[in-house]
């Protein structure tokens, strides 16, 4: 709008210079051409001054613009025996460069600008019989002004118009002309990973916009294409490495069972198994973050009393972790309808986080309540530092945060990555949040029935 405002007063103002220029010189013309036909007309009668100036008039009166001087010097020829008052003698001694008359060339008459005793004049020759018509200069400039302040007055009420109906012009154009953009804009809004397959319904209302469309329905099948090639070779890679690496665990399994117990190789193996099982997991994760990518991750519905299985969490915790206080406020019998192992495992991954990055003799806090058929879960944990770009990044798959500080914190970065699938699934939300006591809070809203529920 800002922009709009500049341009308006930018063409204003270059408007008014041109046409105060412009106008200043089609006066000047027309006044020459009335000067032309006064030398014509009654250049035989200057020696009547009344006579001269009833010709003049008629003369003028053609045009209104050629009439308004009404005070002209008339020269005879140097020549004449007439006698020759002491400004025409000047005009005739003059060095004056005549040139042609600018609006409208008359053979015979040459027109020029003069100075004398320091006032300007606008001349008008005849050639042949050396005859001189004089006007002031400022007798010019004066009607120029009023002229232009007429113009001006004018303005003061029009210009508010013009404006105001430029403006209305403006947007009309842009809404008619953005409609289709905004269309186009609020269709790719809605394209996503999960709906790349579902072709663009985007029409092009103007032949401009139809190779517009055409270059993004292209990008849309380029895209699909991209991102059924990499959820293939994530579900592929997992279910191939599953096999080897579960004989792997067999194996090592047996090695350990065969070995002395507490010997070097005992004790090799099971390192082994530990990186083995390490693997087993990174691979049944990326397995299901390849389903939840490609849509085909199935839920397998269940009324479940949530507040029972956190509270079971939380109990275990307290044995599981005796170094941390473990503190709870869970509302009882909230029930969720939902995918009974996905939950479980999006818990156990939130709690398994908040112990891994907690303070050696820190807490951990679960909240659990229910509002207007919503489940409101948070889990919160001290930690040692929070990193600068840890609420932005902590979603991100195979994200850890500061490696040098996590290096020793057992995990490979798909636990949330995993957890924010999850929720997904369920129609909710998951944030993580951190304070300026360094306490890091996890929160996890859904509806307590999914919206096939509500309508089934």
């Amino acid at each position: 709008m800002l922009l709009f405002f500049v341009c308006i007063l930018i063409v204003t103002l270059l408007n008014r210079t041109l046409s105060q220029y412009f106008a200043a010189q089609y006066l000047h013309e027309r006044i020459q051409s009335g000067m032309v036909k006064v030398l014509q007309l009654c250049s035989d009668l200057a020696a009547a001054e009344d006579a001269f100036k009833r010709c003049a008039d008629d003369a003028r009166s053609q045009s209104w613009m050629e009439s308004l001087p009404n005070a002209y010097l008339y020269c005879e020829a140097p020549s004449s025996d007439k006698h020759l008052s002491p400004l025409c003698q000047q005009v005739h001694a003059a060095e004056t460069k005549w040139g042609p008359i600018h609006a409208n060339p008359v053979l015979d008459f040459e027109f020029s600008l003069l100075t004398l005793n320091e006032v300007q004049w606008s001349a008008v020759r005849n050639m042949s019989k050396q005859r001189v018509l004089l006007v002031e200069q400022s007798v010019v400039q004066k009607a120029t002004d009023e002229l232009w302040g007429i113009r001006n007055r004018v303005m003061q009420y029009v210009f508010p118009v013009i404006a105001l109906m430029l403006l209305a012009v403006s947007w009309l154009m842009a809404s008619v002309l953005l409609k289709p953009v905004n269309h186009i804009r609020l269709t790719l809004e809605k394209l996503s990973s999960k709906n790349l397959n579902e072709p663009l319904e985007v029409s092009a209302d103007y032949k401009e916009f139809e190779a517009f469309t055409s270059v993004f329905e292209e990008l849309r099948g380029r895209l699909h294409n991209s991102f059924l090639q990499s959820h293939r070779f994530s579900s592929d890679a997992s279910h191939e490495l599953r096999t080897p690496l579960t004989i792997l665990r067999g194996h090592v399994e047996l090695g350990i069972a065969e070995l002395p117990s507490g010997s070097l190789g005992q004790i090799r193996l099971r390192l082994m198994g530990e990186e083995i099982e390490r693997l087993i997991d990174i691979t049944e994760k990326l397995l299901l973050l390849s389903r939840a990518d490609s849509d085909s991750l199935k839920l397998d519905m269940q009324r479940i009393n949530i507040s029972d299985v956190v509270s079971q969490m939380a109990e275990d915790a307290k044995f599981l972790q005796p170094n941390l206080k473990i503190t709870t406020k869970i509302e009882p019998q909230i029930f969720w309808q939902c995918d009974k192992n996905l939950i479980y495992q999006l818990i156990q991954n939130l709690y398994v986080n908040a112990v891994n990055y907690n303070l050696p003799n820190g807490w951990i806090d679960f909240k659990l309540k229910q509002l207007n058929g919503t489940l409101e879960l948070s889990i919160s944990n001290p930690t040692h530092e929070v990193v600068q770009d840890l609420t932005g990044r902590a979603f991100e798959r195979f994200y850890r945060g500061d490696s040098a500080h996590t290096r020793h914190i057992d995990g490979h970065g798909l636990g949330l990555s995993l957890c924010i699938e999850i929720i997904h699934l369920h129609h909710g939300r998951i944030t993580l949040t951190a304070d300026e006591n360094q306490i890091v809070t996890v929160a996890v809203t859904a509806p307590l029935k999914p919206p096939e529920a509500w309508f089934g």
